[in-house]
Order: C-alpha cells, then structure tokens, then sequence
C-alpha cells in the first residue's frame, strides 16, 4: 500500500500541490506564534504576559480561516480524483483502503508542509517581532525562540486540522459508487460534511451567544472586541454553510444580468453554478479575507463615532489604525485567504482542460473561452463581495445598535475603501489563477485533451 500511496502523490502531483501550498502558509502563521508564545516564556515578566495575550486575541482568526480554506481545498483535491478512486475500486481495492490511503496521503502532505512552514517561519521571526512590537518594551534585549517543543506544536497543530478538514473527502472517495463517479464529468456537488455542520452549528450558537453579550455590555472596548469576534465567527458560518445557498446566491445576482447578453457570459454562468463544489472552494477564502478586512475597519470607525458622541471628539476614523496591528490581526487570515484562492483554481485547472477542449470543440473561438475565462473570475469576486459585505453590515449594525445604549446616535461606518483594496487583489489572483491556465490550455490540441481522459 505504501507503494500505492507515493507513487499516486506523484502522478496527480498537479491535484495535491495546491493542499500542500496551504499547508505550508497554514503552518508558516502557526509557526509565528509558537515563537511568541515560546520566546514570552522564556522572557517572562511583561513580555509572556504580551505573548499570551496576542495569541489569545489574534490565534483564532488565523486558526478558524485555515479550518475552513483547508477543508475547501483539501476537500475539492479529493473530489476532482474520484475518477482515479473509481479505477481502483474496479481493479479490486476495497472501499476502506481507499479511505486509508487519502488520509495517509493527506498525512505525508500535513508533515511536509508543517515543517516547510516552519523553515520558512524561522529566518523571518525576528524581522516580525520588530516589526509588530514595539523596539523599546516587552521583548527588548530578548532572543527569539522557536525550538524543537515549538515545532511538534505546530506540526500537531497541522495534522490535526488537516485530517480532520480531509476526513469527508477520504469517506466519500471510498463510498461513492465506481460507475457514477466514473461518468461524472466534474466534481460532484458539494454537501454538508459532519465537520461543516459541527462548525456551522457551533458558530450560529457563538454568534447567537456574542450577538446577546454584546448587547448587555457597558464597556466600549469590550463592544468592539466582540464585534471583532462576530465577524469571524459569521464569515465562519457562512462558509462552512455554503452548500446550502451558494448556488441561489450565485443564481440570483448573476441572473440580473441576461444570458443572452454573451455566449461567453452563458458558459460562465452555468459553469459558476454546475461546479458548486469549485466555485465555494474559490470563494470562501476570499470571502474570509474581505469580511475580516471589512469588519476590523468597519469596527473601528463605528467605534469611533459613539467616541464622538460621549465626549465630542473628532473621529480618527479607520485611516488611523496602526498597520502593525492591522497586519497582525489580518495578516494570517488574509495569507491564508490568498493562497486558498490560487490553490482552488489550481488545482481545477487540470478538470478544466476537458471542458474547454469540449467547448473548442463544438466551434467556440479562443477569445470566447477566454472571455468564459474572466467572466467566471468576476462571478467568483462579485459573489464572495457580496457575502463579505453581508458580514460587514450585520457587524456594523450590531456594533452601531450596542454602542447605541451608552452613545445614543451611534451611526454605522462601513469601510469600502479596504475592502475594495482586497476585492481587488483578490479579483487579479483568482483572474491570474483563471486565465493563465486557460491560455496553456488553448495551446494544445483538442484531440489530445480529449484523449486524457
């Protein structure tokens, strides 16, 4: 089985290199704070108070973005190999050992990455240490540790969220049956595995939970500390909930605009809605990234405006927070957000290449496939904004209504300036990782593709 194992990581290198690149950027965040948590400990006094701190405060948002942007991509990888996993159940392999063999490959790839993370995490603490904390306290005249008790953390860290986030795809790859999965032409569609559903439910109950406490608090900074927190747990739950409304959403907004508008705009259409699968793997990571953003700023300057009522200052508005702790705060998620979104395409890519040799085929032009290209790009982005965006406004009307009851008048300020800036570098990742792709595929010869499969 070994055997088996490795040499099929090999052949369908193409499918697991996307996993392993998140992993690794998983890993990499991870990694900064089991230095910080290891370097207060052995500074003690202020500097592990700082550290415990941070980490309590800031770990969560990296953590449940790389539960979620994991279990997308981890999950899509298996899926778009269903074909492999049906051959193999007609040669003779036993349903549970198919399972075994997607989780110990999922394992190796967990390894690997957690310690590439880690490689790459090392020469860069001490630059992140300067940079997120001030030179003068805490851990100055501090050397920065990251030692062996930190590196089995964060590999632990990693295996566990990565088994657990691939565990529904190893289940289904072993159950479903080998001639269906053998005339799918796409992945199948996506559904609520017990991970999701555990995360959706336990989310709606923290959101539920958070919503009440912060009507009820009279503190402001434990308002908007809070308020934080809710928008990580609703980009949470919208994510993990997306089977259940994703394809309305996308049916929805996109039938605004008539398919009769392009051919192009048709193909990408009923592309963005039959691939369910690979456009809510595409756009939970982004939606994750622009909802946070969103949400820190959006915070922040609601935040500002009851200031402005209690004592009549002026606002410092979100342009005033300082980039360090904006970097800290949405740094890992945002990593984690990118890197989900290049993987997810990616990793489609090689799916892709039939189903444009198929359209090639029937007598479409390169620059209508090309266009079918860009256009699923921006169905991608306009949905995941407009999630994000569902995100923000909730938080900021709840911030605005519990900041009302000591600041009367407490008005909403939503922050579309950063979230624009993310919308749009997320929009040229996904259209690079979209076009690219599409463009080598054009290059090769509709027999030849078709013949791969």
């Amino acid at each position: 089985m070994l055997r088996l194992i490795f040499n099929d990581l090999r052949l369908n290198l193409w499918q697991w290199f996307g996993p392993l690149v998140v992993i690794t950027a998983a890993s990499s965040v991870i990694a900064f704070f089991a230095a910080l948590l290891e370097t207060g400990a052995a500074s003690g006094g202020n500097a592990q108070s700082l550290a415990e701190t941070t980490t309590r405060i800031v770990l969560p948002f990296s953590a449940v973005s790389a539960i979620v942007i994991l279990n997308s991509v981890s999950n899509l990888s298996v899926a778009l190999q269903h074909r492999d996993y049906a051959l193999w159940q007609l040669v003779g392999i036993q349903p549970k050992t198919i399972s075994m063999i997607v989780l110990s490959q999922l394992l190796i790839l967990s390894i690997v990455g957690s310690i590439a993370g880690c490689l790459i995490m090392r020469p860069l603490i001490d630059p992140l240490f300067h940079f997120f904390f001030d030179p003068g306290h805490s851990f100055d005249g501090f050397e920065t540790r990251f030692g062996p008790v930190s590196i089995i953390f964060v590999m632990v860290g990693v295996i566990a969220i990565v088994l657990l986030s691939g565990a529904r795809g190893a289940r289904r790859a072993a159950r479903v049956p080998a001639i269906q999965a053998l005339r799918e032409p796409s992945a199948p569609r996506s559904r609520m595995g017990w991970l999701s559903s555990l995360l959706a439910v336990g989310t709606l109950i923290g959101i539920v939970s958070l919503v009440n406490a912060m009507f009820h608090q009279s503190n402001h900074g434990g308002i908007t500390g809070s308020a934080l927190l809710l928008g990580l747990l609703l980009s949470a739950f919208i994510a993990s909930a997306a089977p259940l409304f994703l394809p309305a959403v996308v049916q929805t907004w996109t039938a605004l605009v008539p398919e009769r508008l392009s051919a192009a705009w048709y193909l990408a259409r009923h592309a963005a809605r039959f691939k369910v699968s690979q456009t809510s793997a595409a756009i939970s990571p982004l939606m994750i990234g622009i909802s946070l953003t969103g949400t820190a700023y959006t915070v922040t300057a609601t935040g500002d405006n009851a200031q402005h009522i209690r004592h009549g200052t002026a606002n410092n508005y979100y342009g005033d927070i300082p980039i360090e702790q904006v970097t800290l705060l949405l740094g890992g998620p945002l990593i984690l957000a990118a890197f989900g979104v290049a993987a997810t395409i990616f990793i489609s890519g090689r799916s892709r290449d039939r189903e444009l040799a198929l359209i090639r085929a029937s007598g479409s032009t390169n620059g209508t496939i090309t266009a079918v290209a860009i256009l699923e790009a921006v169905i991608h982005v306009v949905t995941a904004t407009i999630l994000g965006l569902l995100v923000v406004f909730i938080v900021g009307v709840v911030t605005a209504l519990a900041l009302s009851a000591d600041a009367p008048g407490t008005l909403p300020s939503f922050a579309l300036a950063p979230i624009s800036v993310v919308a749009g570098v997320g929009f040229l990742l996904v259209l690079l990782a979209t076009v690219l792709p599409t463009i080598a595929s054009l290059r090769r010869d509709v027999p030849e593709l078709l013949a791969a499969e």
